[in-house]
């Protein structure tokens, strides 16, 4: 996977670049997410940083040794949204930050249970190359993305 490899070589916004991408082929992946807390945490990006630990943990990574020792997550560790964070059950108080915009459409576009065909994975990804080189707006691209989804 190319971001895990810009992860590695520390292209971090490259990295978070193309996890991105792949979340929005497959928005459930535990990995992922806990990849972009970390590299949020380097950025200092604490709420965006907490979104993405939530949804690993929602989407069935655990392992939570990792997320008190991982170097990455040093900053977001030492912040108070963490604490209130870990302290509410490694959940997001209801006090805490507001779902991000791509949280929003993610929701609004998933289904309960979403099978992906190859046919459906290869149009939301020409989707994505036209938002890539600016063809395509945000908010246009997640409408269009909602549409292939929803047939």
């Amino acid at each position: 996977m190319s971001a895990d490899r810009k992860y590695a070589d520390y292209d971090f916004e490259g990295a978070i670049h193309d996890y991105r991408r792949s979340l929005n082929v497959d928005p459930r992946q535990a990995d992922v997410h806990f990849k972009l807390a970390c590299l949020h945490s380097i950025h200092e990006d604490t709420d965006t940083a907490i979104y993405h630990l939530s949804q690993s943990l929602e989407h069935g990574f655990y392992d939570f040794d990792e997320m008190e020792k991982h170097d990455h997550l040093a900053f977001l560790r030492s912040t108070p949204e963490y604490q209130a964070f870990k302290s509410n059950g490694y959940r997001i108080p209801a006090s805490g930050p507001s779902p991000t915009p791509q949280r929003e459409a993610t929701a609004a576009a998933e289904p309960d249970i979403l099978e992906l065909s190859d046919d459906l994975i290869t149009r939301i990804e020409r989707l994505a190359r036209l938002k890539e080189e600016g063809i395509l707006s945000e908010a246009a691209f997640q409408r269009e993305k909602e549409k292939i989804l929803r047939s």
